[in-house]
């Protein structure tokens, strides 16, 4: 398939975050295809601090391929590489998180509709706690 389809949330980044790059990994699923087919998840980021323009670039995006095993079964990709948030992240700035399947990408095999169930967000904290 050619087209593309986007997810997207929105967070405030922790005050604890050391202002570095992030990664990702996804879990998902697909009710059909071939086994060992691979899926290509992908990442992008931006900032929006107080102040800030809405009409901003998303910065660059990084992927992931993951295998296909079998029908309806849960499957987690590995860890995407670095991630840098457009428009110059800090901590406590909002992030709108996109995410999306390369699938016209020639990594990404699967022939069926890929449902992903979750995706977590990896950074590297200055601090344990955001407690003043």
């Amino acid at each position: 398939s050619s087209t593309r389809t986007f997810a997207s949330a929105q967070f405030s980044m922790p005050e604890g975050w050391n202002g570095s790059t992030v990664a990702f990994s996804v879990s998902w699923f697909a009710s059909s295809g071939t086994a060992q087919s691979n899926v290509r998840w992908c990442m992008d980021a931006v900032s929006i601090a107080s102040g800030t323009s809405f009409l901003t670039v998303m910065g660059s995006s990084q992927c992931v391929t993951s295998t296909y095993k079998a029908a309806n079964q849960l499957a987690y990709s590995s860890l995407s590489p670095s991630i840098t948030i457009g428009n110059n992240a800090a901590p406590g700035d909002l992030v709108f998180w996109r995410f999306f399947r390369d699938d016209g990408n020639g990594r990404d095999l699967l022939d069926s509709f890929a449902k992903m169930v979750n995706v977590d967000i990896w950074y590297k904290r200055t601090k344990f706690s955001d407690d003043p």
